[in-house]
């Protein structure tokens, strides 16, 4: 339920975009850390939007490729 900071490196890296879903931060650089961290602490609404949303339910995900399936 906590916002993702992820470094530049690795399988997060594709799945993080700073900014949008989560920050990202120089790998082995910690001022570039240090600074993720701040930003996000002294930015409630930046955490807010940052929050992991719920995964959706089983139900909801065959009801989607259901639909798509049907065309």
């Amino acid at each position: 339920g906590v916002p993702v900071i992820a470094s530049d490196l690795g399988g997060l890296r594709e799945v993080v975009r700073d900014g949008e879903n989560g920050l990202v931060f120089r790998a082995g650089d910690a001022v570039s850390l240090r600074v993720a961290i701040e930003k996000l602490v002294g930015d409630p609404a930046l955490y807010a939007r940052l929050q992991p949303k719920p995964p959706s339910t089983i139900a909801a995900d065959y009801d989607a490729f259901a639909a798509a399936y049907r065309g």
